[in-house]
């Protein structure tokens, strides 16, 4: 089973990945990526998409089912 963690409960130097949510007009689209960077004063996560390797910025409330992970270069 694993732990849960929010943003506030993640440590320096441990990989992180989480579900997140953008949103662009009107419509939605669920994702899942890698915590790349946080901004604790604003509550902004950069998050990279584990299936486009795309690049994103957005709003700790639009993140969930954060956990640890361990991260592999593929070879």
């Amino acid at each position: 089973m694993s732990t849960q963690f929010s943003f506030s409960d993640i440590e320096a130097g441990k990989s992180y990945a989480c579900k997140f949510v953008i949103r662009e007009g009107l419509a939605t689209e669920e994702k899942l990526g890698v915590i790349k960077t946080r901004d604790s004063e604003r509550e902004l996560a950069e998050l990279v998409d584990v299936n486009s390797n795309d690049t994103y910025v957005v709003k700790w409330e639009d993140c969930w089912d954060i956990d640890e992970v361990e991260w592999r270069d593929p070879d």
